[in-house]
């Protein structure tokens, strides 16, 4: 495992080994939860929110499309489809 990552200060693993990506972040000490809120209409028009429970207040909250993969969206807009 590397850990010289500039994204994590020198201090975290690196791209090159996820498993151990997401089990340094899982482990962390400063660790924050930051719950997704994303929003997909029939139509194709797609939003999202992001909140900060460290700041748990509105103005502390991050908003836009731009937060919603993809993936996410496609597999949001298939809950709409008909069986």
């Amino acid at each position: 495992m590397g850990t010289g990552h500039a994204a994590t200060g020198g201090r975290g693993p690196t791209a090159q080994d996820p498993e151990a990506a997401l089990n340094w972040a899982a482990e962390h000490p400063d660790r924050q939860e930051n719950p997704p809120g994303p929003v997909m209409l029939r139509v194709g028009e797609r939003d999202a929110s992001v909140r900060f429970r460290t700041f748990d207040k509105r103005e502390n909250m991050l908003f836009g499309p731009e937060l919603i993969s993809d993936d996410l969206v496609a597999a949001l807009y298939q809950t709409f489809q008909e069986l």
